[in-house]
């Protein structure tokens, strides 16, 4: 049986970056980070409704940029992780199938909340 855990902290991971602005925020209030993550740079783009991953993929178009602004890649290396810490192919496949498809349903369900 797979742990919960398993599933949750890709899902939270996945939600935090994606569906809030809290890394933006964070950097702000700890007065950290603020150039080298372009947080500044941000700022310009924010008043135009653009996320800060969907930012990065635009202003820097790299591998990385790319990789933490796709969910489904994100979810993808974070599970792998789960892999080399526990060396079970079941954990990584099952966590990754199972967090995907619960971050897309509670995106849909927070969609849906919205529009109502």
């Amino acid at each position: 049986m797979i742990d919960l855990i398993y599933i949750f902290v890709p899902i939270t991971i996945l939600i935090v970056w994606f569906e809030s602005n809290a890394f933006v925020e964070y950097c702000r209030a700890l007065k950290m980070g603020i150039g080298f993550f372009g947080i500044k740079e941000y700022e310009r783009w924010e008043d135009k409704g653009m996320s800060y991953p969907e930012f990065l993929a635009v202003r820097d178009n790299t591998f990385f940029n790319r990789l933490v602004s796709c969910p489904v890649c994100l979810n993808f290396w974070l599970n792998l992780f789960f892999i080399l810490a526990h060396k079970d192919i079941y954990i990584f496949c099952a966590g990754y199938f199972l967090s995907l498809l619960a971050y897309f349903l509670l995106k849909l369900v927070m969609t849906k909340g919205s529009s109502e």
